[in-house]
């Protein structure tokens, strides 16, 4: 997937999406980092607070074999 965004048109969709690991997001106009791997701004917190309510478990990891951070530390 290329963005929150369409992970969550995804999730819409009828996919069965339940768990993401959000490796890299990249950075651009208007985005923050948030890890050295993820930049994020007003509209993505706003697309993956959306995929928790509807129930799909996110962490982050930069790397496979890192260990994961929660998503919730990053987006409040």
């Amino acid at each position: 997937m290329a963005s929150p965004a369409d992970a969550l048109a995804l999730v819409k969709g009828g996919v069965p999406i339940t768990r993401i690991s959000i490796g890299h997001i990249q950075a651009g106009e208007g985005k923050r980092p948030v890890t050295p791997a993820v930049a994020i701004d007003d509209t993505d917190i706003a697309v993956l607070k959306e995929l928790q309510a509807l129930g799909v478990k996110m962490e982050v990891r930069n790397l496979p074999s890192d260990k994961p951070v929660s998503i919730n530390a990053l987006l409040y």
